[in-house]
């Protein structure tokens, strides 16, 4: 009984209590579907919608869509490489990526020209040397920076 009153009142002295803020068109999210979240090496909350890539910087929202730069308006995934670049993966057949508030992609940057995708990448990753990984039904495919 005692053990259980102690953890009892270790639980009560750790729990926090979380504000929890529903996102929507009213106050300034402009997306229905989130594919995926993520947080960059500067805390900025990244998302991955059907409508672009949002950014929250903790007050205020910031998209990129295809004006901007996207190959597509829906992206899946998003990771971060070591030079603090956003990778994502568009619905579209390619990669591209967010570097200083640019969008960059195979039309503006000659590394992505020569990656090739015959589908859709499902998941990305990047290693400690830039290099970008990206995976699509069971085949691994590597782009060396």
């Amino acid at each position: 009984m005692a053990a259980a009153l102690r953890a009892a009142v270790s639980f009560a002295l750790f729990a926090r209590s979380y504000k929890i803020i529903h996102f929507q068109r009213s106050n300034g999210f402009s997306a229905n579907y989130v594919h995926q979240v993520f947080q960059d090496s500067r805390n900025y909350i990244w998302m991955a919608t059907d409508n672009g890539l949002v950014c929250y910087n903790g007050y205020a929202f910031k998209s990129f869509t295809t004006k901007d730069g996207l190959p597509d308006n829906e992206v899946f995934g998003i990771c971060e490489d070591i030079r603090h670049r956003l990778w994502l993966t568009p619905f579209a057949k390619e990669v591209c990526y967010l570097w200083k508030g640019k969008v960059y992609n195979r039309h503006n940057d000659p590394v992505l020209r020569q990656v090739e995708l015959r589908n859709i990448a499902l998941h990305l990753g990047t290693d400690r040397w830039s290099n970008i990984f990206t995976q699509r039904k069971g085949w691994l495919h590597y782009a060396r920076r």
